[in-house]
């Protein structure tokens, strides 16, 4: 294929070479912000990419996709912008990231630290009206002394003093005089209609956050154990403006006004027994190093598998239509927990001729699907890509406009295709590799992403059993979002209630998280927690929604996987 070889060099030469400026290159970027209006800075990882367009006159486009965290850079809270078309000057090395639609413009200049490139400037962020400032380092083995000093900090003052905390949790205080626990759920995709509709990357545009007051002497309880509350209200959904650390708690009686600042949550209760001003502060801070696994486990193509590609011989291009059509099968790595996803891409090749002076060009049609639990696994979901002409040449990506994620394709074989899988809604995933064929033998060692589906149990107390049941069900055709739709069932004491279902539920697929929410006339209330990698669940038990009902401190527990 010479005449994609010399295209490759001559694109290549296009986004590596250093004109008068420092040089900027695709690849992770990691560091923070910080606002004006904010003490504490937000952590961001910008993955950078080249994407190809279509048309073969138009020239590669540099694509970042910029993810904020709430807690640190490897929580379960995170908002993703995405920039189609960075703004990068070779001569003078600024690099600007500005589309209307998106709720950052960022203006920034390239220079170099410890032979890593870095990105630092202004950012503006468009929902508050407010300024700050934003520095970026190249992503590198070598952990510099910045990333060093994150991962040693133990305490609350050190963590409070460097990054803004998550949402989630459980805070304690007192309301009023009383002893009292406000805990606060985060369930991405599980918004409410309201949440969808706001504008800027505020996090309840992705996340449904829910929870409860509870005091720990209350005479609707009685007297409750040390590690349990007697929750008074419950708080259906909420809104929360982490850049002004402004939170909003509500529900149907209850509603809830809150202000974060030093590390304090204090919020002013009112509700249909009067109204109660609360401080609170979080038992639990601990912030996230950002901490990347390399792929340690690899496919081991045949020889054959490695041969060129046939060369493009048009009208009919039979032997590389051949080559390419097919299901190529393995393994995509999840670089933030160190798993494996099993993945199949189906090729569909065929000729198409937009221009008769160019006849019978080289269409694919591709589909993904990521199976969890195992490569036969029935549980199962399909990205469906957009057709594009095969000409490989960097930037070479399958995606879809109704599609969440997308495939960066750096190699493609007679059976063997290596690439990097990406996500909109959560950033650069980690490395793929596929054969033609057949599931390639895979180490036993090898951290495979079980299937969210399944029964589990729970030994509370020797006269009681928690049962829940995870279900998969039909997913939609258009995956806009990284989550994956669950349904679902619960018993509380097996042998003694009724069993209920759930209104609805969510798993993320890369941060492993569950989330689901349970009404009872017209009250919800929310459960979540997280899939272990080796196949149980560690789940927070939601109590019922009722007024005046014992709750469990917010911490996850293990459930044990029994099909």
């Amino acid at each position: 294929m010479p005449v994609i070889r010399k295209l490759l060099v001559c694109v290549a030469i296009v986004f590596t070479a250093t004109s008068y400026a420092q040089e900027f290159k695709p690849g992770r970027y990691v560091g923070s912000m910080k606002l004006d209006k904010m003490d504490q800075k937000i952590p961001v990882i910008a993955d950078v990419l080249i994407e190809a367009p279509e048309d073969l006159k138009s020239f590669p486009k540099l694509t970042a996709i910029v993810r904020i965290s709430l807690g640190g850079f490897k929580t379960h809270e995170y908002v993703t912008q995405v920039f189609k078309d960075l703004k990068y000057d070779f001569d003078t090395g600024n690099l600007t990231f500005d589309e209307p639609e998106n709720d950052f413009l960022i203006t920034a200049s390239i220079t170099s630290q410890n032979g890593r490139t870095k990105v630092g400037g202004q950012v503006f962020v468009r929902s508050v009206a407010s300024g700050g400032t934003i520095e970026l380092l190249e992503e590198s083995n070598e952990p510099d002394d910045e990333e060093e000093d994150l991962k040693k900090q133990n305490s609350i003052n050190a963590a409070d003093a460097l990054f803004i905390g998550a949402l989630y949790g459980q805070y304690e205080g007192v309301c009023g005089k009383d002893k009292a626990a406000l805990q606060v759920q985060t369930m991405r995709g599980l918004t409410d209609s309201e949440s969808e509709k706001k504008s800027g990357s505020s996090i309840d545009r992705h996340y449904g956050i829910g929870g409860r007051l509870a005091f720990k002497t209350d005479t609707l309880c009685g007297k409750v154990a040390s590690d349990r509350w007697c929750t008074r209200y419950h708080f259906t959904s909420g809104s929360f403006n982490f850049y002004l650390g402004k939170l909003t708690l509500k529900s149907e009686q209850t509603a809830a006004d809150c202000k974060i600042s030093g590390g304090q949550l204090t919020c002013e209760v009112h509700a249909f027994d009067g109204a109660k001003t609360c401080t609170f502060k979080k038992s639990d801070v601990a912030v996230s190093a950002p901490k990347f696994f390399s792929r340690k486990f690899n496919i081991s193509p045949s020889g054959e598998q490695m041969k060129d590609l046939p060369d493009p011989n048009p009208p009919l291009n039979v032997a590389l239509a051949e080559a390419l059509r097919g299901s190529f099968y393995g393994y995509a790595h999840n670089e933030y927990n160190d798993s494996y996803i099993p993945l199949q891409l189906y090729v569909a090749p065929y000729s198409s001729t937009d221009n008769p002076h160019n006849p019978n060009q080289m269409m694919i049609s591709t589909t993904a699907s990521y199976y969890f639990g195992g490569a036969d696994s029935e549980t199962f979901t399909t990205q469906r890509f957009e057709a594009r002409s095969f000409y490989l040449r960097p930037g070479f990506v399958l995606s879809g406009p109704n599609s969440d994620s997308f495939i960066e394709i750096v190699d493609w074989k007679m059976g063997f295709i290596r690439g990097v899988l990406y996500s909109y809604s959560f950033g650069k995933v980690g490395t793929v590799q596929l054969v033609k064929g057949a599931w390639p033998s895979f180490p036993k060692e090898a951290a495979v992403v079980p299937s969210f589906a399944g029964e589990f149990k729970r030994k509370f107390t020797s006269a009681i059993t928690h049962w829940i049941s995870f279900v998969f069900p039909a997913q939609p055709d258009e995956v806009m979002e990284n989550v994956v739709e669950l349904s679902g069932s619960f018993q509380a004491i097996v042998g003694t209630t009724p069993v209920l279902g759930f209104d609805r539920g969510t798993f993320d697929p890369y941060a492993l998280r569950y989330n689901w929410q349970i009404s009872n006339d017209d009250v919800f209330t929310y459960g979540s927690g997280e899939l272990d990698l080796k196949g149980d669940a560690l789940l927070f038990w939601p109590p019922s929604p009722i007024y005046g009902i014992v709750t469990n401190s917010y911490v996850l527990e293990r459930f044990n996987r029994v099909k």
